[in-house]
């Protein structure tokens, strides 16, 4: 294993639980022992009380890797500024 790979595991260890303890207990992804999998399930779920309802739903998701700039370009197209 990596040097930088084994640091990374010791840090990404000694942060976990303070960070765990700051987190939401809605957040899930890349946390131990909470998938994503149950909250799919929910949004499922709601977009099908959506739709037999005939109401309007809006979500929005946040991906680390899409920067802020591209995000705000992206509200602004859709529901203007």
């Amino acid at each position: 294993m990596w040097p930088s790979k084994v640091l990374g595991k010791v840090m990404i260890t000694g942060i976990g639980d303070t960070v765990d303890t700051r987190l939401r207990q809605e957040q899930a992804g890349f946390r131990r022992g909470r998938g994503t999998f149950e909250q799919i399930l929910i949004l499922r779920n709601i977009i099908e009380q959506v739709i037999e309802w005939n109401a309007n739903l809006y979500v929005f998701f946040c991906f680390l890797w899409i920067s802020r700039r591209l995000l705000i370009a992206l509200t602004e197209v859709f529901y203007g500024k």
